[in-house]
């Protein structure tokens, strides 16, 4: 018999008894699932994505159902660490950390997917939701795995320009499409900023 594998796991490999052509079709990828983002990876083969993007507000993506409603129960986001920062022109700042927690999403270990942390720098006295901030994409912090099922956030920032700032972050429970922000002493879902958000002075 031919040797017929090709070492790619995303094709079907298969010999015609007749002719003897071997052939290396693709194989197929479509879960059937609107919501996620179907592929093949040569070595480690198929894999569906659910992208939360795809649902529409409120809703996330279920790799299995689609899109579902973004059922949660008790949600508090909040500016955690340090709430006052003094660094030069183009020094990078502390890690600045932010904590959020979402029932039934922030409490298994590990990041959630659902989750998108993100830290903004703007002008002092104004409001982050209102625009003109600008934003940072915040990675999970593994080192600061926090008691209680939440999680925390922390990312480092560098301003070039003297001056001084606010900062804050913004949560999100449904891959970014609805963000909540955070201050010093807790926000839940959807409520306003009325309380403090930190403060930078960038030394020339």
């Amino acid at each position: 018999p031919h040797a017929i594998d090709d070492g790619d796991a995303c094709t079907v490999d298969a010999c015609d008894p007749a002719t003897g052509a071997v052939t290396h079709d693709p194989v197929p990828v479509d879960d059937g699932v609107a919501c996620t983002v179907d592929a093949c990876d040569p070595v480690a083969g198929i894999w569906h994505q659910p992208d939360h993007l795809l649902c529409p507000a409120g809703a996330v993506c279920d790799a299995s159902a689609g899109c579902v409603t973004a059922a949660v129960g008790y949600f508090s986001c909040i500016l955690d660490y340090p709430f006052t920062v003094t660094v030069s022109a183009g020094s990078p700042t502390p890690l600045l950390e932010g904590e959020v927690y979402a029932q039934g999403v922030t409490e298994p270990d590990g990041a959630s997917d659902r989750v998108v942390a993100e830290l903004g720098v703007g002008a002092p006295s104004t409001d982050p939701a209102a625009g003109g901030w600008t934003w940072l994409a915040a990675p999970w912090d593994p080192v600061g795995v926090v008691a209680g099922g939440s999680d925390q956030y922390a990312v480092s920032i560098v301003v070039s320009a003297a001056g001084s700032y606010a900062y804050t972050y913004r949560m999100s429970i449904d891959g970014g499409k609805v963000f909540t922000y955070c201050d010093d002493d807790g926000s839940t879902l959807g409520e306003p900023i009325n309380g403090l958000l930190g403060s930078l002075t960038v030394l020339p």
